[in-house]
């Protein structure tokens, strides 16, 4: 049972950056959001300043727009990973369980 136990838990701490985005501070994701807000207003602004942007048609805006919110979403996602903290102290403390029986 000690050794099921053991292959689980080191297959948890392998994955267990999935659970991080389920732990995060509200000022980590005001933080988010602020930084989500200030990416798309100077991308709107650098876009509104190509010149080749007026050129393009309303079904090329509407593409490089869903471009911009995938990106936008990924960066959103990737940042709030890494400011996230799950607090994964009683799962590490099963190894000591382990170790003393």
């Amino acid at each position: 049972m000690i050794q099921y136990m053991a292959q689980y838990q080191e297959g948890f701490f392998c994955h267990k950056d999935v659970f991080s985005r389920f732990h995060v501070s509200i000022s980590a994701t005001t933080n988010s959001e602020a930084l989500r807000k200030q990416i798309c207003f100077n991308k709107r602004e650098e876009q509104e300043s190509d010149p080749t942007w007026n050129n393009l048609g309303v079904s090329a805006k509407h593409r490089h727009i869903d471009h911009n919110k995938m990106e936008m979403g990924k960066l959103f996602t990737h940042h709030l990973g890494d400011i996230s903290d799950f607090n994964f102290l009683k799962m590490h403390l099963l190894n000591h369980f382990s170790d003393h029986i």
